[in-house]
């Protein structure tokens, strides 16, 4: 699947479940936070946005579907708050 223009196609990372000192965290208080992008739509932008890099975006940011059983989200580039260069 491809994205249009400027768009980005999304899939959550999953949240943390424990702290680094071994506390559990609550499934409510879990919340994804952080995206891996999956497709970028053709359309050239000032920053480069690639396939598995990881985004941070507004909760009510794009569109959420689901493509062959996984959660993916559609999202305009200019959605995008903070990126990860890393791969």
């Amino acid at each position: 699947m491809k994205p249009t223009e400027d768009r980005l196609i999304i899939k959550p990372v999953p949240p943390e479940t424990q702290t680094k000192s071994g506390l559990i965290i609550p499934t409510e208080a879990q919340k994804v936070q952080m995206w891996e992008v999956v497709s970028v739509g053709p359309t050239e932008q000032k920053i480069k946005i690639e396939p598995g890099m990881i985004v941070v975006i507004p909760e009510s940011a794009g569109t959420d579907f689901e493509y062959e059983g996984e959660k993916l989200r559609v999202i305009r580039h200019a959605s995008i708050e903070l990126y990860d260069q890393r791969k």
